[in-house]
């Protein structure tokens, strides 16, 4: 329960700090992934079923912060989701190479679903889409190793029997 109530504040605090934070231009007006890093950490953390729940929810509520039809982030959460949890155990979830390609591997994903969503759905508009994918890759890179660093004391390994 208490780490169910601290990743909901992580959560709250994730969303209000990526709707706060300036677009990135330079990237094509993306911002830094920190919901979708907290979500990838969580995964990496939380036992199987947790992991589950974690992912859909925080991907409804992904999906209602940002503009455009529900349906990227459902589609991309569970699918991060499966692959983590099927390599996890094979994974040094702890180490700053992995945290570098999965960070990077999973924004970039989610950038690449909402790209071909908006395509097919014609709703937005896809400016520099070449530019926000090797800009999502950057900041999932950068954005996941911070946010491992600042909630590894927070949240606990349930899945490797740790629990505190």
């Amino acid at each position: 329960m208490k780490t169910s109530l601290l990743l909901l504040c992580f959560f709250i605090l994730a969303a209000i700090i990526q709707q706060l934070s300036p677009n990135i231009t330079f990237f094509g007006n993306i911002k830094f992934p920190f919901f979708s890093s907290i979500m990838v950490y969580a995964c990496f953390r939380l036992s199987k079923r947790n992991a589950w729940i974690c992912s859909l929810l925080s991907a409804i509520i992904f999906d209602s912060l940002e503009p455009g039809p529900y349906g990227p982030a459902l589609l991309t959460y569970p699918v991060i989701t499966f692959l983590i949890l099927k390599f996890r155990n094979n994974l040094f979830h702890e180490g700053l190479v992995t945290q570098i390609i999965c960070g990077g591997m999973c924004y970039f994903f989610i950038t690449l679903t909402s790209g071909f969503f908006f395509l097919i759905t014609n709703i937005r508009e896809i400016d520099f889409f070449l530019l926000k994918l090797i800009g999502s890759l950057f900041l999932g890179s950068i954005t996941l190793p911070i946010c491992s660093y600042l909630l590894s004391n927070s949240i606990p390994s349930e899945e490797r029997g740790r629990i505190r």
